[in-house]
Formats: structure tokens, C-alpha cells, sequence
């Protein structure tokens, strides 16, 4: 194991704001997509194609377009300066 890597992947530690995402609701399997304007500790707010809307991070999962992986909410449910400061191990 490398010792310069984190044990979080880099996308986790990441800026999230002007990602462009597709939301997935974890009930309905209802799908959104659009870009992220502004993070909270337990929200995002994403510019859609119906105007903006916040989505409820753990009731939610999120496809990073650019990363091109699919994030389980709730691994997101931190304030963003503290999940951009996880320090790799």
C-alpha cells in the first residue's frame, strides 16, 4: 500500500461545488441532474433544469458525472471544509 494515499478517494475530499451530478432518490428511484451551486453539512443545493432545489444528502445517492462514479449520500454528510480537509495517510 502506497503511504501517500488516503484511505478516502480523492473525489471524497474534493471541492463539490460546479460538479455536475445526476441525484438518484434512494426511495422512488426518482432522477435528477444538474450542476451543485452551494453545500451545507446535510445538503446540496443543484441548479436543475426545473430551477434550484435542495436535496437531502442522505436520502440521496449522487452520480459525479466527472468521476463518473456513484456516491452514497450519507458518506457525504459532513460540512465541505471539513471533508476537503481529510488529510491523506
Amino acid at each position: 500500500m502506497n503511504p501517500h494515499r488516503s484511505r478516502e478517494p480523492d473525489y471524497l475530499r474534493t471541492e463539490h461545488i460546479g460538479e455536475e451530478v445526476i441525484v438518484e432518490n434512494k426511495k422512488s428511484q426518482e432522477l435528477s441532474r444538474g450542476r451543485i451551486i452551494d453545500e451545507t453539512r446535510d445538503t446540496y443545493l443543484i441548479q436543475t433544469k426545473n430551477g434550484l432545489k435542495h436535496f437531502i444528502k442522505k436520502d440521496n445517492n449522487f452520480i459525479f458525472i466527472n468521476f463518473k462514479v456513484k456516491i452514497d449520500g450519507s458518506r457525504l454528510n459532513k460540512r465541505p471544509e471539513d471533508r476537503i480537509k481529510i488529510k491523506r495517510k
